[in-house]
């Protein structure tokens, strides 16, 4: 059966609910429905899903939506298996970047997409929201899987893209396919666990993200596994490009524009980040990032270089592994980088001249190793168990250095 929106009797631009929400409520297995390019008013949500469950349906919704109240939780509710939907713009016409979350300023909710298996949703652009896409499902032992999600633009809410069990509910959501799109908003895409959920939102993938004007933190994973980032850009995102809890494992990120490793904060575990990592001068030098299964980093460097250190301070840039030091004049610091402190890192010292003292610090100023403990001689900075150790390899120096 096809079915046009435009004749049911309920139908008004005023408000689209009642004619949309009767006409899919009708819906058998392999109906379609759709409306014409036209300007509608949301005043109420917009149902798409039956008492008996939409399967093997299409609906075409063209056009701009509009959702004059904040009222709603969500301005379209859609659940079904098999199912094709889509939707041209939704928006609530509030295009501000002031994310402000008192009650005078709460946004309404997008699209909220509930218990759905094999489905296909293609949104052009979501603007204006508390969320823009909401992957949630609602009832016990059920969830999403399998789908494929596809948008243009997510802009102008306050979580674009939002995964989320809520409290009380055993549900989930996995092994579903996400289709960029460029994401504007106060957060980027965010994983949100339920008090009750107990399987981690697992191998979701997602492709050709465009993460822009973030104002904080563009990804923020919890209580998630074998989830996949390929090809995320990030530009302008005002504090961390990834940000995942100790509750995350196994999650992987293919980056194909380079981002600073200052924005990375990973607690996680067996996490790999491939792709250019830059420091605050903008070289990029960490090929990929991988925690292993305590947590702990590892880096995987372009290349790793020597410095020389001669009668003065010095603060050492993130690939160091070999250290000539010569203090026959000054007393020489060496502040180590932050990025050092890895499982399995050593840093080589060659202290050629030592007249005054020597000291080497962490970031945060602690000394790790100072006076008598180097003199004349060969060492070896380690770093295992989340500390550093010294080890002194020989009274004399390399050849080529004497």
């Amino acid at each position: 059966m096809e079915y046009n929106i435009a004749e049911h009797p309920d139908f008004c631009t005023d408000n689209i609910a009642p004619a949309v929400n009767a006409t899919v409520a009708r819906m058998q297995p392999g109906d379609r429905a759709s409306l014409s390019y036209g300007v509608y008013q949301i005043r109420e949500p917009l149902r798409i899903r039956s008492d008996n469950r939409l399967k093997y349906c299409s609906i075409r919704l063209s056009g701009i939506y509009e959702v004059p109240s904040a009222d709603l939780e969500a301005a379209v509710q859609v659940e079904g298996d098999y199912l094709t939907f889509e939707m041209d713009k939704l928006t609530s016409n509030d295009k501000s970047d002031y994310y402000n979350q008192t009650e005078d300023d709460i946004l309404p909710g997008g699209v909220s997409i509930g218990e759905s298996c094999y489905s296909e949703y293609v949104f052009g652009e979501i603007e204006g929201f508390e969320f823009g896409i909401r992957l949630r499902p609602l009832e016990a032992d059920t969830g999403l899987c399998f789908n494929k999600i596809r948008f243009r633009k997510l802009s102008y809410c306050y979580t674009p893209f939002l995964l989320s069990v809520p409290d009380g509910v055993t549900g989930w959501i996995n092994e579903n396919q996400i289709f960029g799109g460029t994401v504007k908003g106060y957060f980027g895409v965010v994983y949100r666990k339920g008090s009750e959920q107990i399987d981690e939102c697992n191998n979701n993938t997602f492709y050709n993200l465009a993460f822009e004007a973030i104002e904080t933190d563009a990804i923020v994973a919890d209580f998630c596994a074998f989830n996949t980032f390929i090809a995320p850009r990030f530009e302008c995102v005002n504090r961390l490009t990834i940000k995942e809890s100790a509750t995350c494992k196994n999650n992987k990120y293919y980056i194909s524009v380079d981002i600073p490793f200052c924005s990375v904060s990973v607690q996680s575990r067996n996490t790999m980040i491939l792709g250019p990592l830059h420091n605050k001068h903008w070289e990029n030098i960490i090929r990929a990032l991988y925690t292993d299964c305590d947590g702990n980093k590892h880096y995987e460097f372009y290349k790793r270089t020597s410095v020389r250190v001669q009668n003065k301070n010095a603060v050492l840039t993130e690939n160091v592994n070999e250290v000539e030091i010569l203090a026959d004049k000054y007393p020489v610091s060496i502040t180590l980088s932050t990025v050092s402190a890895f499982d399995d890192n050593r840093i080589r010292l060659l202290v050629r001249r030592q007249a005054f003292p020597i000291t080497i610090c962490d970031p945060d100023g602690s000394v790790l190793a100072e006076g008598e403990s180097l003199c004349v001689g060969t060492y070896e900075l380690f770093f295992a168990n989340r500390k550093w150790k010294l080890l002194k390899l020989s009274e004399t120096l390399p050849l080529d250095l004497n």
